[in-house]
């Protein structure tokens, strides 16, 4: 988030769009695991698990890299002032 180390907009800016960003990376997640989870089951119970073998990992994939995005973004928000600081400082170099 480059435009953010400029000032470009506030703290209290920057303190909401990360935790609008979480919420909704929150709820991607979910929602691809679930839809993961119900490809996985029908293609058991329907035998047809071969059939949905690329469903299958392109859903896995879009959950695991949203929680991944998630994870970043939670982590951001529960880093304490002194990690801010150094990380700021590694930015500059």
């Amino acid at each position: 988030m480059r435009f953010m180390q400029k000032k470009v907009i506030g703290v209290k800016t920057e303190a909401i769009i990360r935790y609008v960003c979480a919420v909704v990376s929150t709820l991607a997640s979910i929602l691809f695991a679930m839809i993961f989870i119900g490809l996985f089951i029908e293609g058991i119970h329907e035998n047809t698990f071969p059939d949905v073998l690329l469903a299958l990992s392109i859903f896995s994939f879009l959950a695991a890299f949203t929680f991944y995005i998630l994870w970043g973004l939670w982590q951001e928000g529960r880093s304490t002032p002194t990690q801010k600081i150094i990380t700021k400082l590694q930015l500059l170099d």
